[in-house]
């Protein structure tokens, strides 16, 4: 006889899913009808309209549906796998019965949604929410995957929509984020930059005036570290006259700025040499300057804490369930990989020859500013704060759970040394050039922002 009730009944969705065996007990349920209700779920077709739904066995598997008239939902299981969400909790029975929990999310997995209560469950409660698992940090990030954000809170489940005195599902709490990783030292990667090309020599006829090409500037090192060194400039082109007339050497080319990731800048370009004649006198090329450091790698970013599920609604007299509280931000890693040095300026060009007052040597070039020590990472923010569930007719709204501390920014390290300046030249007979400035140190590296408070709601009240 009670065949054909049961071919219909396992066509509805929400009916099919009654428990084929007998469920562990709820945690912490005081139900005195358990014991025969879970008995009820060994029975075959019986079960279909009485008894509890089964507690899920494999990780993140839902937990089964009461009988449709009485039973409460099974619980979801909790995930395993990273980033596996828990399983949802089970719908209690038509007229009688509680949802179940939802399981806990595994690492950086979000955790299941609460279970309903049946329409006219008068004392039927709404499942509360798994909590949110925490974030995971690869042991090789990021060759094994990024660091994940903690997971969300499953959502509390509501109570009966004509039930009188049940009271809606808790959400869950929120997973908390990672701590950034420490940088403590600039990775080993990078392309240096390349040379600059050297400057022609000049030649003059008699009488005539000499002048060197310039060397040419040096390539900026690409990639991200210390081996991406700035090229060097290329020397500047000397200078030979042969009777009267004033020679001037070329001017060295400038260094290469380092890469990212704490490389050095290039080294500047010497400066031509020139030879002073009879009637004429000579300057020397003036020195390329160095080139910048590139700045330090930086603190690794923390991830955001998980938002907080929120709590599910009260029976006609019931109140809401609380809504879960979000996780904490990440801290930011600290860096402690400095900026690149600044590379060396390029040396005056020399005068060589006759003895002239007027010889001038070329001045030294200026060395390179170092590069700025690498930033603090940012702090993961706070996760958001699961909304209160909706009251009933006459009972309360659920309290809205607490938002996430965000993380604090990390330290940022030491910048790079400056470069020192190029040597003046000599010049027989005349004055020797100006010996080229250091260039500037490094600013330390910017310290992480914090990340912000979760201050808004992570769901809407039902």
């Amino acid at each position: 006889m009670l065949a054909a009730p049961a071919a219909i009944l396992l066509s509805i969705p929400g009916t099919a899913q009654a428990a084929p065996m007998a469920p562990v007990p709820l945690q912490g349920s005081s139900d005195p009808l358990d014991p025969i209700l879970d008995f009820a779920g060994l029975i075959p077709i019986l079960n279909i309209f009485i008894g509890n739904g089964a507690d899920a066995l494999l990780p993140g598997a839902n937990g089964g549906n009461a009988g449709f008239f009485i039973g409460s939902g099974g619980d979801g299981a909790a995930g395993l796998l990273p980033g596996q969400a828990g399983g949802n909790g089970g719908n209690g029975g038509f007229f009688y019965g509680s949802g179940g929990w939802g399981g806990d999310g595994a690492i950086g997995g979000n955790g299941g949604n609460g279970g309903n209560a049946g329409i006219f469950a008068f004392f039927g409660n709404g499942g509360n929410g798994g909590n949110g698992g925490d974030g995971i940090d690869p042991l090789l990030d990021p060759l094994l995957g990024e660091p994940t954000a903690g997971g969300n809170g499953g959502r509390g489940g509501d109570a009966g929509f004509l039930g009188f005195f049940g009271r809606g599902g808790a959400g869950g709490n929120g997973g908390n984020g990672v701590d950034g990783p420490d940088t403590l030292l600039n990775p080993v990667l990078g392309v240096p930059g390349i040379l600059g090309t050297l400057g022609a020599p000049g030649v003059a006829l008699p009488g005539g005036t000499a002048v060197g090409g310039n060397g040419g500037n040096g390539g900026n090192g690409t990639g991200n570290g210390i081996l991406g060194v700035g090229g060097a400039g290329g020397l500047g082109g000397s200078a030979v006259g042969l009777l009267a007339g004033s020679n001037t050497g070329g001017n060295g080319g400038a260094g290469g700025n380092g890469a990212p990731g704490g490389a050095a800048g290039g080294l500047g370009g010497a400066g031509g040499a020139a030879v002073a004649v009879l009637g004429g006198p000579a300057t020397g090329g003036t020195g390329g300057a160095g080139g910048n450091g590139g700045a330090g790698a930086p603190g690794g970013d923390g991830t955001a804490g998980g938002s907080g599920g929120p709590g599910g609604r009260g029976g006609l007299f019931g109140a809401g369930g609380p809504g879960g509280s979000g996780g904490s931000g990440g801290d930011g890693g600290d860096s402690f990989a400095v900026g690149g040095a600044g590379g060396i300026g390029g040396a005056g060009g020399i005068v060589t020859g006759v003895n002239i007052a007027a010889n001038r040597g070329g001045d030294g070039g200026k060395g390179g500013n170092g590069g700025a020590g690498g930033a603090g990472g940012n702090g993961g923010d706070g996760g958001a704060p699961g909304a209160g569930g909706a009251a009933g007719l006459l009972g309360a709204g659920g309290a809205t759970g607490q938002g996430g501390k965000g993380g604090v920014g990390g330290k940022g390290a030491a910048g790079g040394a400056g470069g020192i300046g190029g040597i003046g030249g000599t010049a027989v007979g005349g004055t020797a050039g100006a010996d080229g400035g250091t260039g500037n140190a490094g600013p330390r590296g910017a310290d992480g922002q914090n990340g912000a408070d979760g201050g808004s709601s992570g769901g809407d009240a039902n």
